[in-house]
């Protein structure tokens, strides 16, 4: 999961963080260690991400290092008894989005500028 660029995490039914990778534990400032078996809902609160809400209400978070992340949730059940349930976890940096969408608007809404 290491040699993933977006931010990974693995979470039981009951939102604990299984697994994740580094790059979570770069963006936080946590080890991994230290990261595990609390809600990921918190470590994300507490590492500098604050939830806002994208368009067609996809969530999406902006770090305290000015990045934004869309965050995708994947519930993965069994009927068998072979695991239990998890959800994985994915937050993909669309800071470059963001920014290109910013500038496109600005230009928009700026006077048009004609011949005097």
């Amino acid at each position: 999961m290491d040699c993933i660029r977006d931010v990974v995490l693995l979470a039981d039914s009951n939102s604990l963080l299984l697994r994740c990778n580094r790059v979570l534990s770069t963006l936080t400032g946590k080890s991994y260690q230290g990261l595990l078996n609390r809600k990921w809902q918190d470590v994300l609160t507490e590492g500098g991400f604050m939830g806002v809400t994208g368009p067609l209400n996809c969530v999406e978070f902006l770090h305290s290092t000015g990045k934004y992340f869309e965050c995708s949730v994947y519930d993965i059940t069994n009927s068998g008894e072979s695991f239990a349930a998890v959800s994985i976890i994915t937050l993909h940096d669309i800071t470059d989005r963001k920014r290109a969408e910013d500038e496109l608007n600005k230009r928009q809404n700026e006077p048009a500028k004609g011949p005097r």
